[in-house]
Formats: structure tokens, sequence, C-alpha cells
């Protein structure tokens, strides 16, 4: 059965962002475009039990690994919780940051350059 995407078969970039973004069916990119997936999974079938995570030998180990590693720090603890009490200390982190910046005549922090 063909994938329900429109892309050349021979452009394989164009058919994994078609496949990533116009479909629904796989989530490519930052760990912000993987919550917002699983979040519009989740209102629409109001609740499941799992996500799945299906593996190529396509990408560089090394790639895999970090992949591996943003779901695990950022995507899982979003979901369960455990991430909130460290949103909730960034922002003032942030603003603090910022203040000192311009107490020091910095147009920015520096762990924003």
């Amino acid at each position: 059965m063909p994938l329900p995407i429109g892309a050349a078969a021979d452009n394989v970039p164009e058919a994994i962002d078609e496949l990533a973004s116009g479909t629904g069916l796989a989530v490519i990119g930052t760990p912000d475009k993987a919550i917002a997936q699983i979040e519009r999974l989740l209102e629409q079938t109001g609740g499941f039990g799992a996500v799945l995570v299906q593996a190529h030998d396509w990408a560089d180990p090394a790639a895999t690994y970090k992949s591996y590693d943003l779901l695990s720090r950022y995507v899982i603890l979003h979901f369960d919780g455990s991430l909130a009490p460290r949103v909730a200390n960034y922002s003032p982190a942030q603003a603090q940051a910022s203040l000192v910046a311009e107490e020091f005549g910095r147009s920015e922090p520096i762990h924003e350059r």
C-alpha cells in the first residue's frame, strides 16, 4: 500500500517532510514539534497508552542517540509532569538574567549569544 503522500518516490527529503507535516504520521524535528503532535493526538483520541519510536539505520548513530536524549529530557518529562518545576523556574531566571545584562550594559544575557 503506498503512503498517502504526493512526493515523488525519488525525492526522499520531500517525502519525509510531507509525511511528517502533512499527514501527522511522523514527527521529525524539535522536541517542541514532538510535544505538539502528541498533544494533537491526545486531543483527537481522548488519550492513549504509549508512543512508539520507530528507528531506522538511516541516520548517523550519534544523531540518533541525540534524538533519544532530547526525547527523554524534554518530551517525556513534559508529559509525566516532572518538567513543570524546571519550566516554572526558567522564566524568572531568564528575566533576572536580562536585568543583570542591562545592569552591566549588555544588550542580551551572555547565555543567549
